[in-house]
């Protein structure tokens, strides 16, 4: 069980801080939570058109250019069509494609595979189309609206709500941004996840901050472990 909690942190936190506009390329800086001093892993975007299929790409890396984590999202005449994660290191990896009934979820471990048809639930988001539904929601929530969607879980082949709405925090507010909170509506997962907070640029709906967990590992004592990150971006 504790790993299939492992996963679910992962992945979530995954598509937590893969936010990226489909109109947006961006590079990014991440350190440990207090400690500026020290890039412990650089994440940057790519996109690329083929067709009528754009490629959305979100790569991590460590300051010594090895890939933790990449995901992937083809949008079909602007539609979603297939989304992939993949955690080398760890040897896990996810996948969604859609079809007419609806889609199906696979997730794939140490070569055990398991997948599942399900519905594509309203308002379904991707690490790379998040910052889109921001921006499409963005004086909704600067009114105090409180928004749903969901987002894949593939450890257990299905999706998961979660809620996403403006706060006040007297230690991430800055003038001309606003500060948002996501959380997940399901106690379960509200226990091994923890709130991320965004700060968005109040005049172009541009995240410049991210603020909480991440998929990310650094050394401590010889162990791979969890940290809290604080991430700076660049849109270039």
């Amino acid at each position: 069980m504790g790993n299939k909690f492992t996963f679910i942190c992962l992945l979530l936190s995954l598509i937590f801080i893969g936010h990226v506009s489909a109109n947006e390329v961006f590079n990014a800086r991440i350190y440990v939570k207090g400690d500026r001093d020290t890039i412990v892993f650089y994440y940057d975007s790519e996109k690329t058109i083929q067709g009528d299929d754009v490629i959305l790409s979100h790569t991590y890396k460590t300051p010594e250019g090895e890939v933790f984590a990449r995901e992937t999202l083809i949008l079909h005449e602007g539609e979603f069509s297939v989304h992939e994660t993949s955690f080398p290191i760890l040897d896990e990896y996810s996948k969604q494609v859609r079809d007419e009934e609806g889609m199906t979820t696979s997730f794939k471990s140490n070569n055990k595979e398991k997948s599942k048809a399900i519905k594509v639930p309203e308002n379904l988001i991707f690490g790379p189309t998040q910052q889109d539904f921001i921006t499409e929601n963005l004086e909704s929530l600067k009114e105090g609206e409180k928004l749903t969607f969901s987002l894949p879980v593939p450890q257990f082949l299905t999706t998961v709500k979660f809620t996403l709405k403006k706060i006040e925090n007297k230690t991430l507010d800055k003038p001309g941004m606003i500060t948002l909170q996501m959380k997940s509506n399901n106690p379960f997962l509200w226990f091994i996840a923890k709130p991320i907070h965004f700060l968005i640029n109040e005049e172009n709906s541009l995240i410049q901050e991210i603020h909480g967990p991440t998929i990310l590992k650094i050394k401590v004592n010889e162990k791979w472990e969890f940290f809290d990150s604080e991430i700076y971006f660049k849109y270039l």
